[in-house]
Parts: C-alpha cells; sequence; structure tokens
C-alpha cells in the first residue's frame, strides 16, 4: 500500500496551514528571509513526519541590532505544535517562532568592542558549545563579498553581521541548531524526513497581502509531497535555489 494513503493528513490540508499563516493568528509568521531587522545569514527547513502528524522547521541565523547578538530564528508549521508561546495582550494568540542566541548573551560582553564587533583578540568563539574558530581578515570576507561594517570602525574589526555571514558560507554546519532545540516544539519521537539547506523560496507577508502564496508554486507543493509519502526521495526541485543571503539584500535594513 502506497505510504501516502496511510496518512491522516493530506497535502492539501498541509499548504492551507502555509496559506493562512497571519490571517487568524498575527503571531504565526511565515518564513522571512528579508525581515527588516535582522541580516540573513544562514538558512534551512527540516520536515518530520509520520502517519499522523507533521512539522515543518525553518530555520535562519543572522544578526539582529537591536538584540546586539547574532541569533537564530526558529518558526514552525504543523498539525501537532507544542510548547508555543503565548502572545498578545490576553495571551489569546500563540506565536510560532523561537528564538535561540548563537552566542552566549553573557559571553557578549567580553568579546565585543565598540558597537558589534569582535574584539582583535578573539581567536574562536563557543557556538552550540562548539568552539568555532574566528577569522579575523577582512580581506577574506571581501573576497566573499561580505563588506565588514566600517562605520566608527577605525581598526577594521569584524562586526558580527559580516562574522555570521562569513560562517554561513564556509562552516554552515556550525550555525544550525542542534536537533533538541529543533524538536523544542514538536511531540517526542516524531521521525525527521529530512533536511533541506537549499531551495527557492518566494517572499510571503500575508498580513500586507504581498508576496507568493506557498501553494502556488513548486517548492512548497513537494514539501507537502514529501511530509505526505514521508518519502524524501520526492524532494527533486527544478526551480533554482535562492535562499542565500545575497539574494535577500533588504534583510536588516530598517
Amino acid at each position: 500500500m502506497p505510504s501516502y494513503l496511510n496518512s491522516s493528513y493530506s497535502v492539501a490540508d498541509i499548504l492551507a496551514i502555509l496559506d493562512e499563516a497571519d490571517f487568524n493568528d498575527p503571531y504565526n509568521n511565515f518564513f522571512n528571509l528579508e525581515h527588516p531587522y535582522v541580516y540573513t545569514a544562514g538558512s534551512s527547513l527540516t520536515l518530520f513526519a509520520n502517519d499522523e502528524h507533521w512539522a515543518i522547521v525553518f530555520e535562519k541565523s543572522g544578526f539582529s541590532p537591536r538584540s546586539g547578538y547574532p541569533g537564530i530564528e526558529l518558526y514552525y508549521f504543523g498539525n501537532c505544535l507544542i510548547n508555543l508561546d503565548k502572545a498578545g495582550a490576553y495571551n489569546q494568540f500563540t506565536h510560532n517562532v523561537k528564538y535561540i542566541p548563537l552566542i552566549d548573551p553573557e559571553t557578549v560582553c567580553d568579546i565585543t568592542e565598540g558597537e558589534g564587533h569582535l574584539n582583535s583578540s578573539v581567536k574562536s568563539i563557543k557556538i552550540h558549545g562548539n568552539l568555532v574558530p574566528v577569522n579575523q581578515n577582512p580581506k577574506d570576507y571581501e573576497r566573499l563579498g561580505i563588506m565588514v561594517n566600517n562605520f566608527e570602525n577605525p581598526h577594521k574589526l569584524i562586526d558580527y553581521r559580516s562574522l555570521v555571514r562569513y560562517l554561513a558560507d564556509t562552516n554552515s554546519e556550525s550555525l544550525l541548531a542542534p536537533e533538541y532545540k529543533l524538536r523544542m516544539c514538536l511531540p517526542d519521537n516524531l521521525p525527521r524526513i529530512i533536511r533541506i539547506n537549499k531551495w527557492h523560496h518566494k517572499q510571503y507577508l500575508p498580513q500586507f497581502k504581498e508576496g507568493i502564496k506557498p501553494s502556488d508554486y513548486e517548492t512548497y507543493r513537494m514539501i507537502a509531497d514529501v511530509l505526505v509519502t514521508k518519502n524524501p526521495a520526492c524532494w527533486k526541485p527544478t526551480l533554482p535555489p535562492n535562499n542565500d543571503w545575497r539574494n535577500w539584500p533588504e534583510a536588516g535594513r530598517l
């Protein structure tokens, strides 16, 4: 018997939840690679499913000038989500996004110099408990098209925005959220089907009635097929991947 016949949900069910983001709950946000408050660096999405439950966890690393340190945003969609934070004046809504600092905020104070720049003595930083080497040579950044922020930076120190983009290009695994973090809002033992690091994405801002619905193009219809069949081999995209941070130049520009 085909595996999709065992599912209690359909492709249409999945696409409906993705399309309806923000309509009924202002804190239920669709994944945004070009948010004006965050300089996007790395991104990925992970699919989980069994015969009754499905979930998509969108993941975006980057730098938020408002927080002052690099972090990860995890966006959760599915029919089985748990542990979502309450939101709204009366806690009448739920928020489908979780925030994780890439660097311990207490550590940031010890390694930061000036406005969001790394101290020149820093050789490595701890991300998710692992020591990650830090390249302090601005020319290596420039070769990748990453322009170090020189505002009030006479010594050409590496800024956090540039650092996370450099790591996204040269050590992307170091930025990915650990499995237990991905599963913060999922039921125990929900099988992981596939992690996708490159895909074709279109901006979708339903609260402003802007963008392209996920159901209107290949990427998310194919993702829904993967979830319903529980078969990663169904992921055979024909559209060129564009989730690289360079393709979203307005990110963080507010």
